[in-house]
């Protein structure tokens, strides 16, 4: 049932539906705003987006802090 509103809401609602998927970061959300509409501007810098995917990669790099490494 909610593919089938979801794509009611894409097709008939398109742009509000696109802003509210932006802004609430609903499914899909990392597609479409790397898709960006095709017209290939970036995101704006922000630090808390900055943190976000800083995040993201250590958790999914698995990336050790300099506290975790033992220094003799």
């Amino acid at each position: 049932m909610a593919d089938t509103i979801r794509n009611h809401l894409s097709l008939k609602h398109g742009d509000e539906w696109r802003k509210i998927v932006l802004i609430e970061k609903l499914k899909g959300w990392d597609k479409m705003r790397c898709e960006n509409g095709g017209t290939g501007s970036r995101d704006v810098f922000t630090m808390e987006g900055f943190l976000e995917r800083l995040a993201r990669w250590i958790a999914a790099d698995d990336q050790v802090s300099l506290k975790d490494i033992a220094i003799e």
